[in-house]
């Protein structure tokens, strides 16, 4: 945390008054980290990696993380049936289940997952998607995780 005082002078129409005034200005370090993974689309009855969206994450270069949670617009066309999304870690082959996202409606709608539970170490991630009808597609928008720092 950064503090420091800025004193400002305001002068008022009479050039022979002036007021002195104090502010503290406080600055804290940016715990919030957003990593992009992109958009697309699946037609897909079960989760299907959504091609263009494949990420890689060293949590080693990273202060002590907090939690990691995947945020992403999703919507299913038509309003049939729902939209899910989730991440998949790509290495270990394992679905983050607790990264799960989903919208039955044909409005794209921001959704945030519950905390996800991210190995240690590099590892690549992917998002996958699916949806109850596979004749209405899955749409994945604007999806990124977002790592809070401790």
């Amino acid at each position: 945390q950064i503090e420091s005082t800025n004193t400002s002078r305001k002068l008022s129409p009479s050039p022979t008054t002036q007021q002195a005034t104090n502010q503290t200005v406080v600055q804290t370090a940016n715990r919030e980290i957003f990593i992009p993974m992109g958009a697309g689309q699946s037609n897909s009855g079960t989760f299907a990696d959504v091609a263009g969206t494949e990420i890689a994450i060293d949590t080693t270069k990273y202060a002590p993380i907090d939690y990691v949670v995947f945020e992403a617009s999703v919507w299913v066309d038509g309003g049939n049936g729902r939209a899910w999304a989730q991440i998949k870690n790509v290495n270990d082959n394992n679905p983050l289940i607790e990264s799960q996202i989903s919208n039955p409606t044909s409005t794209a709608t921001s959704k945030t997952s519950g905390h996800i539970p991210i190995p240690s170490g590099a590892k690549t991630y992917i998002v996958q998607a699916k949806t109850d009808m596979t004749d209405f597609a899955a749409h994945i928008g604007n999806a990124r995780l977002k790592i809070v720092l401790k």
